[in-house]
């Protein structure tokens, strides 16, 4: 977990592989934290569309599409109860996409990248992160 400080504000970024992961690894993590004046900020790369839904592939007439939907409601759900923002980059659920074409830790700082965690991270730079590299 980082905790350096960024520019004054409380600030905390959970990177979540799967859009349901946030809630059952960092959910109290979130509550508490808002509850202390942190802006949380949670992405989701993936909205977990083949490992973690066969119940919904399980219902008739079911699709691609309304598996992420259904998986991206109920995440947004409970971002909302835990008072935190959300982002989902739909990055697929296998293959995993490597963490590194996601970010290079050392250009979040600065202006030079464009890779889609970094222009994430880069407007509010937490305070605190929590993350778990499933594929690095």
């Amino acid at each position: 977990m980082n905790t350096s400080k960024g520019s004054g504000a409380l600030a905390g970024l959970v990177v979540s592989a799967h859009s349901a992961d946030f809630v059952w690894r960092a959910g109290g993590a979130i509550a508490a934290h808002v509850q202390q004046g942190y802006r949380m900020k949670v992405v989701c790369l993936s909205f977990g569309e083949r490992g973690e839904s066969a119940k919904l592939w399980r219902k008739e007439g079911m699709t691609l599409e309304k598996v992420k939907q259904a998986r991206r409601d109920e995440a947004q759900q409970a971002a909302d109860v835990l008072g935190a923002e959300i982002e989902f980059f739909d990055l697929g659920d296998y293959p995993c996409v490597s963490a590194m074409r996601l970010c290079c830790a050392w250009w979040i700082f600065t202006a030079n990248c464009s890779r889609p965690l970094c222009l994430a991270i880069r407007p509010k730079i937490p305070t605190i992160s929590t993350t778990r590299w499933p594929c690095m």
